[in-house]
């Protein structure tokens, strides 16, 4: 009677609830603290199925834990299932029941019914933190303040080749190399005096005995009532970013040593006309100390219109402008640069620090020495060509006068000879052929030389050939030309281009010299792509096997020294050049030498001319 008293009054003042239910899942009994738990009277819960309770999510797992438990006399089950309160809420409920259906005392189904709806926000939180420390790419490592390991996440497993089985209990010493156990234990002591370590450098251990550079952040870890327990360790492996960092050094001191010790003038310039950055040459180039470039406009600096006018288009097109050549004035005087703008877009990081979107890098060489040697060359290659022209001419104005003076002495003997008449008509026919050579003369040499004006390639070609052609007839010499029809104009200094196609053509003309018979020169125009192109070919010895990379270059000549200095392609070349062309041999399986060259269209004349005059044009 008094073991039955006190099991009741332990029923009824038991802080859990206890439950008893039958084989059928219906409850029969609930002790009091189930109204402190789900709110209902026991008398509420009597005569129900348990399952009435559960949660949808739950009861499929609640089911089958009861149908295991009432196959397994004696068994016992738990778990943690969510149960419905009276109040329409769910509480988190973790059950253990025994079966004592077999038990003749008993004859039910013990259920222990504890509230823990309270610490499952807390376990969750607890979920959370594991998942975010398991989940992270940098190693993190809890031990305590004696050093022994007690978490190893899965980056750790990657970082030092070790699995958590293998280090879990073991003291950290075991990844720190023999030279950094002093510094271990320091750290060891900040922890415990609640100071923490932010980013430390450092060398650490692989399984396989590998060191890695590592980033080291250790924190204390405060247990409730506010005491150090521990220390948690994140390490980042900073090996690949150490390499690269003196991978960078290296190529920025590199880049600073070569733009400073750089033979030509280089400075950098944002997308607003500012100088970022220039070298020494630079400085010395245009007479200014380095104080006067940083972050000031270069039009400011550079007192050359022109260039400043090909850098912005540079920038504001985001295209490269090669070997323009600019004159500009210095304290030392006059200097002629040759001048490349190569521009480039900034990353946006770059971007966001510097302000500038887009950067222009501009070298520039000084030309003066060599354009003052070119333009000597030039005067001489002039005064050679003025010469030969000269004496061709000569011979071309002897002839028809030497026919006028004979008529006109005979006529003057007897002016009633019959054939005085016809005489006349010599005279007449031969001083008109005189003049024709002189106005071509006119035509050739009428513009002031170092202008450039819009030049007709076809009239030059058709008058440089006919001065030519008493020369040609007197060498056996036979010149064919094919024009094209409607070429367009190209802007040049007539003189200067003159010069250039009669060099071509002199060589053409030496070249036919060594050839006994059926001697050739051919000279076509036409238009290819933006370029006007002249093409010169003859069918003499032609260029030597080998010798056709260097018959551009000062002083080489295929004649001999007696005949020719070797002035006269580079001089051609240069002429070209300089007016924005291009000039080159075209190999070929016959013989003789083909020269071609081409210079830019006049803007705008392409759009007026037909189809059929915009085709390649080529001489076989």
């Amino acid at each position: 009677m008094v073991n039955s008293q006190l099991y009741q009054a332990l029923l009824e003042r038991s802080f859990d609830a206890i439950v008893l239910i039958n084989r059928e899942g219906t409850i029969a009994y609930a002790s009091p603290a189930t109204t402190r738990i789900l709110g209902y009277a026991a008398e509420d819960l009597a005569g129900q199925h348990f399952m009435g309770l559960a949660h949808p999510e739950d009861g499929e797992g609640m089911r089958a834990n009861f149908a295991k438990l009432i196959a397994s006399p004696g068994g016992t089950a738990t778990g943690e299932f969510r149960l419905r309160h009276k109040a329409g809420t769910w509480r988190w409920i973790e059950v253990a029941a025994v079966n004592m259906l077999d038990d003749s005392m008993v004859g039910w189904v013990a259920a222990n019914f504890r509230d823990v709806s309270a610490r499952k926000p807390a376990e969750s939180r607890q979920a959370l933190l594991a998942a975010i420390v398991e989940s992270s790419e940098d190693a993190i490592v809890s031990e305590t303040l004696d050093g022994e390991i007690t978490s190893w996440n899965g980056a750790a497993e990657r970082l030092f080749g070790y699995s958590k089985e293998e280090v879990v209990g073991k003291n950290a010493s075991i990844i720190v190399p023999p030279g950094r156990m002093a510094e271990a234990a320091q750290m060891l002591s900040i922890i415990r005096s609640g100071g923490r370590v932010a980013h430390h450098e450092t060398l650490r251990f692989k399984k396989d005995g590998a060191l890695l550079r590592v980033s080291l952040s250790v924190s204390p870890v405060i247990g409730v009532s506010g005491e150090v327990m521990g220390a948690s360790e994140i390490a980042r492996d900073v090996t690949e970013k150490k390499r690269t960092e003196a991978q960078l050094r290296f190529q920025v001191e590199l880049a600073r040593r070569m733009l400073a010790n750089a033979p030509c003038g280089l400075v950098v310039i944002n997308s607003g006309g500012v100088i970022e950055l220039a070298n020494r040459a630079f400085h010395s180039m245009l007479d200014i100390e380095a104080k006067q470039t940083k972050g000031v406009p270069l039009e400011d600096v550079v007192k050359a219109p022109a260039l400043i006018r090909f850098i912005n288009s540079s920038l504001k097109n985001n295209r490269r402008l090669a070997n323009i050549e600019v004159s500009i004035e210095t304290k030392a005087g006059a200097k002629t640069l040759m001048a490349n703008v190569t521009t480039f877009e900034a990353s946006a990081d770059l971007e966001e620090a510097l302000g500038a979107n887009r950067y222009a890098i501009v070298s520039l060489h000084d030309v003066t020495s060599e354009r003052m040697a070119m333009e000597h060359l030039m005067r001489t290659g002039t005064l050679s060509a003025l010469g030969r022209m000269a004496v061709g001419i000569a011979h071309e104005i002897n002839n028809p006068l030497a026919v006028i003076l004979g008529f006109t002495e005979l006529i003057k003997r007897d002016k009633s000879d019959p054939n005085a008449e016809r005489w006349l008509q010599e005279i007449s026919s031969n001083a008109e052929r005189a003049a024709n050579i002189v106005h071509s003369l006119l035509r050739l040499t009428g513009s002031q030389g170092g202008k450039r004006i819009p030049v007709d390639i076809n009239q030059m070609v058709s008058i440089l050939l006919n001065l030519r052609k008493g020369a040609f007839e007197r060498k056996s010499i036979k010149a064919a030309q094919e024009l094209c029809k409607e070429l367009p104009f190209v802007t040049a200094d007539p003189l200067q281009i003159q010069l250039a196609l009669t060099n071509l053509i002199d060589n053409a003309e030496d070249a036919l010299i060594s050839r006994k018979s059926g001697r050739k020169l051919w000279v076509k125009t036409g238009v290819f792509k933006e370029w006007v192109r002249v093409e010169i070919k003859d069918n003499g010895a032609g260029i030597p096997k080998g010798m056709e990379k260097r018959i551009f270059e000062p002083f080489f000549t295929t004649k001999g020294s007696e005949r020719s200095v070797g002035l006269g392609l580079t001089i051609s070349m240069n002429i070209i050049v300089e007016h924005g062309g291009r000039i080159f041999v075209q190999l070929g399986r016959e013989k003789g030498a083909h020269f071609i060259v081409e210079l830019p269209v006049v803007s705008g004349q392409l759009e007026m001319l037909g189809a059929k005059d915009l085709l390649p044009v080529g001489l076989g």
